[in-house]
């Protein structure tokens, strides 16, 4: 284990030696901390960007017309057959696994 060398003051030399040891004894974990900093960073941003406001989200639901159908789709699903009708025969000893 090196033993960390001692700074004069005044000592530009020194300094720059001492941080130069610091940077090569503690660049992982540095360099994971940038990087984690970084992704949360990352995270936040796409986060708030997908996520709409509460104001943005009143006005579009109210121009938006969800659940209205058209009278040729009305017209439509009334000729279909009701779910009551059993007009299908099954082979003996089956049951029908979607009656009510």
């Amino acid at each position: 284990m090196k033993k960390i060398k001692k700074v004069k003051h005044g000592s530009k030399i020194k300094l720059n030696e001492l941080l130069a040891d610091f940077l090569k004894k503690h660049n992982l974990v540095i360099f994971i901390t940038v990087i984690s900093a970084g992704l949360v960073a990352v995270i936040l941003v796409i986060s708030n960007i997908l996520i709409q406001p509460e104001q943005f989200q009143s006005a579009n639901s109210a121009t938006t017309n969800v659940g209205s159908f058209d009278q040729a789709t009305i017209n439509k699903l009334n000729t279909l057959n009701p779910s009551d009708n059993n007009s299908q025969s099954l082979p003996s000893g089956r049951i029908n696994p979607f009656a009510e």
